[in-house]
């Protein structure tokens, strides 16, 4: 079964990590100079089948599937998709379409490699920096992966990452035959009818019901997702109305209730909204429910499900939101 992704999956990889991160000013120069001419070491990203040639400063991330380096404040994120989906997201990734997404200068370009492949760079301004972005997206028989690379461009200038590096990353990567072993950062202690079916990025995961008999765009459909940083939640209310109004796909959202609630030892707030989804406007209930850990950041659980069968599912979905717990995240050593 080919599960569709929420559109708003990916909001968290559309800066949201790179935020908080600002471009650090290097005062020693050899530290740069150390970090340019280190040796590119080959590096798969957790959960993931991409890997690429990377300077051997740069550590897998333990918070995505990808990779960090800390002194020049760059990150690799990696993302997989069915190989059906390579038209529509080269299609997304056309200069008109960054625009809208607030990217500018952007360029499409060429890489010395081949098979199918598509490569464009361009710049996005965060509230701290302005990050340099280069965006490759592959495929092989089973897989399309997206491989966005951030860079603030204070970085470049400072010499602590060169644009030849990231083009020798780009131009190495690829898809192995099998996944890195992930990091797991919550498990469930109940899943009822939903069972897992895709690991996005590689800490994210997509749960769906077995033999679903509703439309395809309109089935029942989980996702899981930690936040890319650590970076704590100012206002959880309003963060919460937020990712649930920037949901796409779904008319007539309304917002029916919210409420707070604590889960493994973590504030939340749910909200209960109802839309109507697909092209037949199915009538649907969405509940989210954003988690705030200790450490910072968050985890957001958001379930999908045909109004029509609430008395089935709900309870379940409940049930399945309260067995969250959260795994300490631990970094690379």
């Amino acid at each position: 079964m080919t599960v569709t992704l929420p559109t708003n999956f990916a909001h968290q990889l559309r800066g949201q990590f790179f935020a908080g991160l600002a471009a650090v000013v290097l005062a020693v120069a050899g530290i740069a100079a150390s970090s340019t001419n280190a040796a590119a070491v080959r590096m798969q990203a957790p959960g993931s089948r991409v890997s690429m040639d990377l300077p051997a400063k740069f550590k897998s991330s333990p918070l995505f599937a990808g990779f960090m380096e800390i002194i020049s404040s760059a990150a690799v994120i990696t993302l997989e998709l069915p190989h059906d989906a390579y038209d529509k997201v080269v299609a997304g990734f056309s200069v008109a379409a960054l625009s809208k997404k607030g990217i500018t200068g952007s360029k499409v370009g060429k890489l010395e490699r081949s098979g199918s492949y598509f490569y464009v760079t361009g710049e996005q301004k965060h509230s701290r920096a302005l990050f340099a972005k280069s965006i490759l997206v592959i495929r092989d028989d089973r897989n399309t992966a997206v491989i966005t690379f951030n860079v603030p461009k204070g970085a470049f200038a400072a010499g602590a990452l060169k644009r030849e590096q990231v083009i020798k990353a780009l131009t190495s990567a690829r898809l192995e035959a099998e996944a890195a072993p992930s990091r797991d950062l919550f498990k469930l202690g109940y899943l009822g009818p939903f069972s897992l079916t895709g690991q996005p990025t590689g800490t994210s995961r997509i749960y769906a019901v077995k033999d679903d008999k509703g439309a395809k765009d309109a089935r029942h459909i989980m996702a899981i997702s930690p936040s890319l940083n650590r970076l704590p939640v100012k206002d959880i209310g309003d963060f919460s109305q937020y990712a649930m109004k920037s949901l796409k796909r779904n008319q007539d959202l309304k917002i029916q209730s919210t409420k707070d609630v604590r889960i493994d030892g973590m504030a939340g707030q749910q909200i209960t909204a109802t839309a109507k989804r697909g092209a037949g406007k199915t009538p649907v209930l969405i509940r989210q429910l954003i988690l705030l850990p200790k450490e910072g950041g968050y985890f957001r659980l958001l379930a999908i499900s045909r109004a029509a069968e609430e008395q089935r599912l709900g309870a379940e979905i409940e049930k399945i939101f309260g067995s969250f717990k959260a795994v300490s995240a631990q970094p690379e050593k």
